[in-house]
């Protein structure tokens, strides 16, 4: 379920697509889940950082804890650079990948825009 989740509504096939529906009706935490899920997915996809503050207000309203955890991790994430979460190695993989010189922001990351000739490989 969770690959049916991030995958993009128009990815889906029409069995994942009932799947989703039914367990939605079914179950009401389920389906807050996935209220969540999808617009999270898409803004990572697009970079909407502007978007950011309205899905965590939401997200933060929300009765599933663990979402909610979440949600203060990436709050407390955008507040500084990405070193935060990578205490125990301040050196990251993009850095030894030599596609930056520094531990990105998560506005940076958010902010970035993946260049026309490599958004079909990517995405």
């Amino acid at each position: 379920m969770a690959c049916s989740l991030l995958r993009r509504p128009e990815q889906r096939t029409e069995t994942e697509q009932t799947q989703l529906l039914q367990i939605q009706q079914a179950d009401p935490l389920f389906a807050t889940l996935a209220t969540h899920t999808e617009p999270f997915a898409q803004m990572v996809r697009e970079r909407a950082a502007e978007r950011l503050d309205s899905w965590l207000a939401g997200v933060l309203a929300s009765p599933w804890r663990e979402l909610k955890r979440f949600a203060q991790g990436v709050r407390e994430a955008r507040a500084g650079p990405f070193h935060k979460l990578w205490a125990r190695t301040p050196y990251t993989p993009i850095m030894a990948a030599g596609l930056t010189d520094h531990v990105w922001a998560l506005g940076e990351l958010l902010l970035f825009r993946v260049p026309p000739r490599l958004q079909s490989q990517t995405l």
